[in-house]
């Protein structure tokens, strides 16, 4: 039965900084790549702090990772507008606190 199952890519959660978007795609940190797709609300500004969602690249070496989910921590009601250092030990809490939940209920 382990032999069938692929082994699935390690997804990875942090928050980080919106280093260059052209209209349809841009990065974060300089090495995760998203799309218009993956962006939940509005659409982030060049250098807003975002939280993210991604799994490692592996179609492409241009970069690290490809974001499943995109979105600005200030309109996500997880985090003040805070340096990046700070909000990325509150949104690990947060997610922490969440995994702890969800665990509960199952």
């Amino acid at each position: 039965q382990q032999a069938s199952q692929a082994k699935q890519p390690s997804m990875r959660s942090w928050v980080g900084k919106v280093s260059n978007y052209i209209p349809g795609y841009g990065f974060v940190d300089g090495d995760t790549y998203f799309t218009a797709e993956t962006i939940l609300g509005r659409r982030p500004n060049l250098g807003e702090l975002v939280s993210v969602e991604a799994v490692p690249n592996v179609q492409s070496d241009d970069y690290k990772w490809m974001a499943v989910n995109v979105e600005c921590v200030k309109d996500s009601g997880l985090l003040p507008h805070v340096d990046p250092t700070t909000a990325a030990q509150r949104f690990k809490e947060y997610a922490a606190g969440q995994a702890a939940a969800v665990a509960q209920e199952a």
